[in-house]
């Protein structure tokens, strides 16, 4: 596979992971809409300054993103900054559930604390 098409798989891959369309994307890292979607298909190549833009919106390696270092796989795994502004989005009685649920995961966890 050569590096463009690992950096459009790779792309596509983060964008996922972040719950993010390229409209969204755009607005997190400043390049234009249409820049992006010519990115994913593979009509234009991204220039150094735009993949380290659109890695620290997706909050992944530049490197990696760009599909030069296979060994880099980032953790998509979510972390509490973006629950935190997943949360934001919600309305009170969301919230009100939310913050029930994880006190009813916190009572359950026996003497694990961690």
């Amino acid at each position: 596979m050569i590096i463009q098409e690992r950096f459009i798989e790779r792309l596509k891959k983060a964008m996922a992971s972040s719950g993010l369309n390229a409209r969204e994307l755009s607005k997190r890292c400043g390049l234009s809409e249409g820049a992006i979607s010519r990115y994913l298909s593979g009509k234009m190549e991204p220039r150094v300054p735009a993949v380290a833009k659109m890695a620290e919106a997706l909050r992944v390696d530049p490197v990696w993103l760009l599909g030069v270092d296979d060994n880099s796989e980032p953790d998509f795994s979510i972390d509490t900054e973006k629950i935190a502004i997943l949360i934001e989005s919600m309305s009170s009685d969301e919230k009100s559930q939310v913050e029930n649920f994880v006190k009813f995961i916190i009572s359950n966890r026996g003497g694990n604390n961690s």
